[in-house]
């Protein structure tokens, strides 16, 4: 069996062009190629088996086009689910690998997320307080995530979230815009962008929370008011996690396992209270 190659004068159906080699081209036009070339979002899934380009398969009619902007607007649904296509009919390719499906498709997993090393202290007697806890210094943590998908993943956002303690020990879904209402828990305190990770790839890291000084006026998470820094309060926990793919770049076989549970970062407790 062989399929006519997808080349740069086709689009995939979401409308979308192909790119394609500036080297190799049929009628005019650059072949396109599985995990190279672009309609948007990455060529990955599919092509042949037998006939490469660069080192690259070719594309053929079907192959998998990774999700991407505007698939989560209204009506952007074509763009979450394309294929590529082929508008030449002069030159075929045998041997398809055809087009995965969901089995093909990237998988991220928050595999690790912990404290670095211990952050909390409290020296201080001063100031009239009988129960006191203290934040001083860098909040790190630590991290791994990995790709158990069979496509690469990348590049994506992954962002810290901090929220109410109440939810320690829940995992939770907070892409961007998740942020609460007028200072309110959840709130995006930092982010970083990952690049790609290959299949069966790991990658780790640590992301800082620094202790800048600075407050935010009004947050509450319906008892307490809480700042957004590692600086003091007067509550010994504060809920962390980490969320991957923060802006819904990677179309994933699954988007529920972005995230592990919320896990508190207690402060110590000093009984002469601190200032």
């Amino acid at each position: 069996m062989s399929d006519l190659i997808c080349t740069t004068a086709a689009t995939a159906t979401c409308g979308h062009g192909q790119t394609g080699s500036e080297k190799v081209f049929i009628e005019g036009a650059g072949v396109t190629r599985v995990n190279i070339d672009t309609a948007v979002g990455l060529i990955f899934d599919g092509g042949s088996l037998s006939v490469f380009v660069e080192g690259c398969p070719v594309s053929l009619p079907g192959d998998l086009v990774q999700a991407h902007t505007p698939c989560w607007s209204p009506g952007g649904q074509p763009h979450c689910v394309a294929t590529t296509q082929t508008t030449q009919n002069r030159v075929s390719a045998g041997d398809a690998a055809g087009g995965g499906g969901w089995a093909g498709q990237p998988d991220l997993h928050l595999n690790h997320l912990a404290l670095a090393f211990p952050h909390k202290t409290n020296t201080k007697t001063t100031g009239g307080y009988a129960l006191c806890y203290k934040y001083i210094g860098d909040i790190t943590f630590t991290y791994t995530i990995v790709n158990t998908g069979a496509s690469p993943a990348g590049p994506f956002n992954v962002g810290l979230w901090e929220v109410s303690e109440s939810l320690i020990g829940y995992p939770v879904t907070l892409p961007r815009g998740s942020d609460g209402d007028n200072g309110t828990f959840p709130l995006l305190l930092n982010e970083f962008r990952q690049e790609i990770i290959p299949p069966g790839g790991e990658v780790t890291g640590t992301i800082v929370l620094p202790p800048d000084g600075k407050k935010r006026g009004g947050i509450w998470d319906g008892t307490k008011s809480r700042y957004d820094l590692a600086i003091d309060g007067w509550y010994p926990n504060r809920a962390f996690t980490l969320f991957l793919d923060l802006d819904n770049e990677v179309w994933e076989s699954d988007e529920m396992n972005n995230a592990l549970p919320v896990f508190g970062a207690a402060a110590t407790y000093y009984p002469a209270g601190c200032n």
